[in-house]
């Protein structure tokens, strides 16, 4: 996966993530290849793609949870919480904060225009106690790609 040297460290032994509105499986299934050793939940609304990211797990033998759901409505404490297009910024901060534990992270993967997003989640990021860590960009041709690393601290 694009990042893995860059995010290898959240990723221990027992870890659990939780990736929020997983869809077709990106970045979930790639991160659970990539490491093994963690426990995976996916979640998603949509019953369709829940059974399609079932699927996907069976037939590659991987282990993991599907839920399906709506992410408010789900309990549980997480070490890393992962999300691609499923909400801006100050929306995704809210959804990720009662799933995501003291010092946990969330890696949240963005597009091009990730510095608007950020600057319209200032206010709740402060609110909640979360705050960016670090910013890695990949170029691939002509397209840029951003993991923004946001821990929480309360």
């Amino acid at each position: 996966m694009l990042f893995n040297d860059e995010i290898s460290k959240f990723f221990k032994q027992g870890a659990r993530m939780i990736d929020l509105g997983s869809g077709s499986g990106s970045p979930a299934i790639p991160l659970k290849v990539s490491f093994p050793q963690i426990t995976l939940t996916m979640i998603d609304s949509t019953f369709k793609k829940c059974n399609f990211l079932q699927n996907v797990l069976d037939e590659l033998k991987i282990d993991g949870y599907v839920v399906h759901g709506r992410i408010e409505d789900f309990k549980g404490e997480f070490d890393i919480v992962t999300a691609r297009a499923v909400a801006p910024l100050n929306e995704l901060i809210r959804l990720a904060s009662p799933l995501l534990k003291k010092g946990g992270v969330l890696l949240a993967f963005k597009g091009p225009n990730f510095q608007e997003e950020v600057n319209s989640a200032k206010h709740i990021m402060t609110r909640l106690k979360f705050k960016i860590v670090e910013i890695i960009d990949k170029n691939l041709e002509d397209l840029t790609r951003t993991i923004l690393i946001i821990k929480k601290n309360n």
